[in-house]
């Protein structure tokens, strides 16, 4: 078995000598150029379904931060009417689709940055989530 070492883990990073006999910094700065052009070009339909499914994503992983493990797939069911027969699965597709409500909201009205610690806007958040999820009880008024 041939001796390994870390630098064959590291990335390959060419001598000064050699990019400056090599094109490589002129081909990805043309790329990076390039790449720039693409951005903010995605159709509206692309645009609305990453959107979609970003959301689903950011549920999971706010939810799971929290202890609450509902899968992607188990959330997409839920968008579609289809809930869990179990009590508590049925309670965390819930929260999750409630989760993607604010941030729904929260897109639709980004608040001004200078609001978005005050103790108004917090309470309107909370508000736009416990709407939405009847299992974990009312919002206080």
């Amino acid at each position: 078995m041939p001796k390994t070492s870390i630098m064959d883990f590291a990335p390959f990073i060419p001598s000064e000598a050699t990019l400056g006999q090599s094109d490589l910094l002129d081909k990805a700065t043309e790329l990076n150029r390039q790449s720039l052009k693409l951005a903010g070009r995605l159709s509206d339909e692309s645009s609305d379904t990453l959107r979609r499914h970003m959301a689903v994503i950011n549920s999971y992983y706010s939810n799971l931060i929290e202890g609450n493990n509902t899968k992607p797939h188990e959330i997409r069911q839920a968008q579609q009417g289809f809930y869990s027969k179990d009590p508590a699965k049925r309670d965390l597709q819930q929260e999750s689709l409630a989760h993607i409500g604010v941030q729904e909201w929260l897109n639709e009205a980004p608040p001004e940055l200078g609001n978005i610690y005050s103790p108004e806007f917090i309470l309107e958040l909370h508000r736009h989530f416990y709407q939405n999820t009847p299992s974990l009880g009312t919002f206080p008024s």
